[in-house]
């Protein structure tokens, strides 16, 4: 089954949320920002994962390169609005921004 991920990144900690292909939440973790403590939970084999949607922020391009680096399928959206096709919902900033990142399947 296809995997979606979603980051939501602060300074000290990143909220990471996993979705299958039917939108249900298979895993929610808040880990240290590092990359290797992401990569630690987005690299489990148990997930096929698609996509991995980041926010543009002053930490994203740090991230992009090095989960990019390691073989994920990263993308970066602007912060604010994205969506495909013209119809843009709004990437909240709290706690579970992190699924709202999943929406880029």
């Amino acid at each position: 089954m296809k995997h979606y991920a979603g980051l939501d990144v602060s300074i000290k900690e990143t909220s990471v949320c996993v979705i299958d292909g039917t939108g249900r939440v298979v895993r929610e973790v808040k880990v240290p920002t590092e990359p290797e403590a992401i990569l630690a939970v987005l690299s489990d084999e148990d997930f096929n994962i698609k996509r991995i949607g980041l926010e543009a922020g002053p930490l994203s391009q740090w991230l992009y390169g090095e989960l990019a680096e390691a073989g994920l399928p990263m993308i970066c959206v602007e912060t604010g609005y994205s969506g495909d096709g013209g119809q843009a919902f709004h990437l909240k900033a709290d706690s579970d921004s992190g699924r709202s990142r999943t929406a880029f399947r």
